[in-house]
């Protein structure tokens, strides 16, 4: 009963004009959507982020669908996890025809990330927060400088949690993208925390003096990854 009340009261579901109303024939038993379709609940949203990404049928799902499960996420942005947000951001990016959905989404997670004070708020995990940037910079034009402080913040304070050298070389890529031009105490700071965690990784602490300054350009050419 509680559920078919919140149907017909939502604002967009087919059932907002009462169940006598017509609607598609077939409504009733698409299996994919429902939730999206009737609640915008941050646990719905990430299950159904989950079973795109399970789908091998991906493409089946109509363009209505997607501008649907995009609009419930941005509203509901600041009740997601890092986690939630993280997958739904993987569901879109599964599928090259919702790249201008993908970059609206972005853009919300970057408005939200910049009215925060602290990030770990967001993400409890630092490999959740690099996957997760990663995927907002390749479908951003740019990342909002705040957005960058903020990370560049967020990551200082969390390389212990690296332990392994992929996701501290995926780090580094994406810091040569979205920090060019950009210099910080707290950013120096990480780039010094980020070589000594590098040498770390591989074996052992670098040679010789640690140099004062350590530049974008100098963990990119550490960790042989691309700088462009």
């Amino acid at each position: 009963m509680f559920r078919t009340v919140l149907k017909r009261l939502s604002s967009d579901s087919p059932f907002r004009y009462g169940l006598k109303r017509a609607v598609s024939p077939h409504i009733y038993e698409k299996d994919f959507g429902r939730d999206v379709l009737y609640f915008a609940n941050p646990c719905r949203l990430n299950d159904e982020a989950l079973r795109v990404l399970e789908d091998v049928n991906i493409t089946a799902r109509p363009k209505a669908f997607w501008e649907i499960f995009a609009k419930r996420t941005n509203e509901s942005i600041h009740l997601l996890s890092g986690s939630q947000i993280h997958n739904i951001l993987r569901a879109f990016d599964n599928l090259d025809e919702q790249r201008p959905l993908l970059a609206g989404i972005c853009r919300v997670v970057c408005e939200d990330i910049a009215n925060r004070g602290n990030l770990s708020e967001r993400f409890d995990n630092i490999s959740l927060a690099i996957k997760s940037l990663r995927i907002i910079e390749r479908n951003s034009f740019t990342v909002p400088i705040t957005v960058v402080e903020r990370f560049i913040a967020y990551f200082a304070d969390r390389t212990y949690q690296l332990e392994s050298q992929e996701p501290t070389k995926d780090l580094i890529q994406c810091l040569a993208h979205i920090a060019k031009g950009h210099e910080s105490e707290v950013q120096k700071l990480l780039y010094k925390k980020l070589f000594l965690k590098w040498h770390h990784l591989c074996g052992g602490l670098p040679s010789g003096e640690l140099p004062i300054d350590i530049n974008i350009e100098d963990l990119v050419s550490l960790v042989g990854v691309s700088h462009t």
